[in-house]
């Protein structure tokens, strides 16, 4: 799937794209709160900027995703791969990062962590 035909599904309502194959694909600055791509394949995907507010994307593969400046405030990446994502400025408050593949230095490059649960399972103050 590409960019244009996820935003344009997005758009018609849709909402689950569980399991959906989004490597590559360039989202940066579009707003698909509430979107749950939940285990979908998002390596190398650029997200720069998008607002991804309340979105599930549980055990999503995030390999090396650009995530600058991402709002994924109250979203669920439980279990995702975020290996070389890069989360600089992104806003994670109140999201759920448990059991997330994560190197704990990139979550310090984080614009914002108040209220997440960290991958350790411990709320960050």
């Amino acid at each position: 799937m590409n960019a244009d035909e996820l935003v344009s599904r997005y758009g018609a309502g849709e909402r689950d794209f569980g399991s959906a194959f989004l490597a590559g694909v360039n989202l940066s600055g579009v707003d698909l709160s509430g979107i749950m791509p939940k285990q979908a394949d998002l390596r190398f995907a650029n997200l720069r900027g998008a607002n991804l507010t309340g979105a599930d994307l549980s055990e999503a593969d995030l390999y090396e995703a650009n995530l600058r400046g991402t709002v994924l405030r109250n979203a669920k990446l439980a279990s995702a791969i975020l290996w070389l994502a890069d989360p600089l400025d992104a806003d994670l408050e109140g999201a759920n990062l448990q059991d997330a593949r994560i190197a704990s230095g990139q979550l310090s490059r984080a614009a914002s962590l108040a209220g997440a649960i960290m991958p350790d399972g411990t709320r960050h103050e």
